[in-house]
């Protein structure tokens, strides 16, 4: 099961390093409460439930809708609640080279200065844009 436990942490994470701990992390927690499990025939999803509780500790992920002045529809955020950086940003439909450009900007970036840095960017005459609506819901997470 290791490739597919590495792969469920590395989505969830988007860092080798991390994804390699989480694991670790998780078969240790499976070794210390191997007597729960029930049915031997579920050590697999038991395993795999260990490691979503362990890769979504500390993580905060938002799904927050835009506004309508904007061509974007949603954002999906994922914040690391121990140092504040983005995990990983993803808008729903946008202008796609901008929205991904943007969200490969801010990845790894403290929210906070993700916030400042794009809040009130214009886009056209609509006095919003994308990137303002990332600064707008990272504030709101405030």
């Amino acid at each position: 099961y290791a490739r597919d436990l590495y792969r469920f942490a590395l989505y969830y994470l988007r860092n080798d390093a991390d994804a390699e701990d989480a694991v670790q992390d998780a078969a240790l927690t499976a070794y210390r409460s191997i007597r729960s499990l029930r049915k031997h025939e579920a050590f697999r999803s038991w395993f795999f439930k260990i490691l979503s509780n362990e890769v979504k500790d500390g993580v905060r992920t938002v799904k927050a809708k835009t506004s309508a002045k904007v061509c974007s529809k949603a954002i999906d955020l994922q914040i690391n609640e121990a140092d504040g950086t983005i995990i990983s940003c993803a808008f729903t439909a946008g202008c796609p080279g901008n929205t991904c450009g943007v969200c490969r900007l801010v990845k790894g970036m403290k929210a906070d200065e993700v916030s400042k840095l794009l809040r009130g960017t214009p886009c056209g005459a609509k006095g919003t844009s994308c990137p303002d609506q990332l600064a707008r819901v990272i504030e709101a997470l405030k």
